[in-house]
This record gives C-alpha cells, sequence and structure tokens, in this order.
C-alpha cells in the first residue's frame, strides 16, 4: 500500500525480472539462479543459438537432509520455492494387500509418540511386520528420521477386497530405538520434495486471485507470516481437499519431473540436485563446497 496515495499495488507473478543494475550485464533472477539468461530455441531464434561451457550449473561435493529448516534456506537465500507435498489424493493408487510397491509416510513426526490415533494393526498386522522389517534393514542413524518409506518389490502378505487398508495408517515400534512411529498409506509423491517456481508463476489458479487482490496460492507458503513459529508450514504445499481438484496433480505430474528434489528426511547430494535447486549460495551455505564452475556444455539461445 502507497502510504501518500492509499493505493494498493500487487506483484504480477507472470513477469520474470532483470537486474541490470550496471547497465553491462543482465540477470535473470528467479528462474535460473543468476547463470546465462536463456529461452527455449524456436525457429525465430534458432540462428542466435550457441554451446557454451560457462552456462552449465556448477559441481558441488556434499550430501544434505531434507529437513523443513534446510529446505527452508532456499526461498530465503534464492528465492525457490521448495516445497514437500502433502494430502494428495490416493488417485490409481492400490490398497498395500494388492501391490507389491507401496509408500508409506510418517506424516507426524513430531507428535506420534504414542502410535496412531487409530491404526489398522489389528487388521492387517503382516503391514506391521513388513513395514518394521524395512525399517530395521536401514542403518541405526536412519531410522528414526526416516518419514518416507518406499517399499518396491515386497509383498504385505495380505488380502483386503474391501480396500481397507488403502490410506490406513500403521503404528510401527522402530527397531533400533524402540522409539513408536506413525506411518500412513499414501499416494506415491506425498512427501516428495519439488522446486516449485514454475508452478509459482503458471499454477490456473492464479488469474483469479490476482482478479481479486489476493496472495499468490503457491507463493503465500513461504511468504505468509508463520504465526505459529513451525518452520515446516512454510515448506509444505497442502492440495487442497476440494472434489474437482482430486485428479489435477496426477494428471499434471509431468510437469513437475524436471523439479522433483526427492523425499522429505531424505538425504540428498548436491549434484543430484535438480538444475532449478542448484543455488551455490544455498549449497555452500547447507555444508557443501563448489568443486567446478560449470559441469557441462549448454545451448544458450
Amino acid at each position: 500500500k502507497d502510504s501518500a496515495s492509499g493505493l494498493y499495488y500487487v506483484e504480477d507473478r507472470r513477469l520474470e525480472l532483470y537486474d541490470t543494475t550496471n547497465s553491462t550485464t543482465i540477470t535473470k533472477s528467479r528462474m535460473l539462479g543468476n547463470r546465462c539468461p536463456r529461452v527455449p530455441r524456436t525457429f525465430l531464434n534458432e540462428d542466435t543459438c550457441i554451446p557454451r561451457a560457462d552456462c552449465g550449473a556448477a559441481v558441488f561435493a556434499g550430501a544434505f537432509r531434507l529437513t523443513a529448516e534446510n529446505m527452508r534456506k532456499f526461498y530465503e537465500l534464492d528465492n525457490k520455492y521448495v516445497y514437500r507435498l502433502t494430502n494428495l489424493p490416493l488417485v490409481s493408487t492400490s490398497n498395500p494387500c494388492k501391490t507389491n510397491n507401496n509408500r508409506f509416510v510418517r506424516k507426524d513426526a513430531g507428535n506420534d509418540s504414542s502410535g496412531c490415533s487409530s491404526d489398522s494393526n489389528d487388521e492387517f498386522p503382516t503391514i506391521v511386520t513388513a513395514l518394521t522389517s524395512f525399517i530395521g534393514d536401514m542403518n541405526q542413524s536412519e531410522q528414526d528420521v526416516v518419514r518416507v518409506l518406499d517399499i518396491n518389490g515386497i509383498s504385505m502378505n495380505c488380502n483386503d477386497a474391501s480396500n481397507d487398508s488403502l490410506g490406513a495408517s500403521f503404528t510401527v515400534t522402530i527397531p533400533s530405538s524402540g522409539a513408536i512411529a506413525c506411518f500412513t498409506h499414501s499416494y506415491k509423491y506425498e512427501s516428495s520434495v519439488f522446486v516449485m517456481n514454475d508452478w509459482v508463476v503458471n499454477h490456473p489458479g492464479n488469474p483469479s486471485y490476482y482478479k481479486d487482490s489476493q496472495t499468490n496460492p503457491i507463493a503465500v507458503v513461504a511468504e505468509h507470516e508463520n504465526i505459529s513459529g513451525n518452520v515446516e508450514e512454510s515448506v509444505s504445499l497442502n492440495y487442497p481437499p476440494w472434489s474437482f481438484h482430486k485428479f489435477n496433480f496426477h494428471q499434471q505430474v509431468w510437469r513437475f519431473d524436471d523439479y522433483l528434489v526427492g523425499n522429505y528426511g531424505d538425504v540428498i547430494n548436491f549434484n543430484d540436485l535438480p538444475p532449478a535447486a542448484k543455488s551455490p549460495n544455498v549449497i555452500t551455505d547447507l555444508g557443501g563446497t563448489i568443486v567446478a564452475d560449470s559441469g557441462e556444455v549448454v545451448e544458450v539461445c
């Protein structure tokens, strides 16, 4: 709000901003980590496209864990909206008794020390056994901090004609520590972490929010004042519960393939980050080191 005129101004995120402070160099500020602004090749610009060895992502050494605090640094240091997706509907997901490929997520790790508020342990004890065994095969240092279990190629050894195990929760005892945890059968991308800058700009609901002078529905997750003090709120994009949204992510997930960072709670090598997340400022702050300024030759148009 302008204090003199009383007018309100709303940022239009459809615009990509360039820094031309010194009038000699141009840097695309949001999407490319301040490296070599470029646009897709078309018949109009193909004659200008050249390979450059100085425009690829840097090569890094080291790794970090996808915790809320570490994910938050991408926004604070580089304006990258790095979110975990939560509450995704179980679209095209079979119950765990019908498939050998399942994802289970520890959704409330800070508050599940007494187990699930309502679990299906008695109805499906073999699933509990499978979860416990899978966790037990991990390094002891990982067992208490793991948040996402992708159990592939393993039968749950159960029958469930009524789909009661679909989306069910299970109380599990962590083998290494004896701690109690609650894991919930989930959609295959539940608690996956993505760089969402492209979606901040291109989310189809943006025009209606903009028209009504409302905040950007994707950016607001990172930008709103975190009243509760829980940093997880600022890195968690909760999928809307509206029925007409049910199939949207499942049908559009291909849009996010290039922006997948990993699973919440996992340890990620810096070099395995998607290009959109390879920010030297963030990586060095997280303890990584730069081995080479550019690791590949890329086409710049």
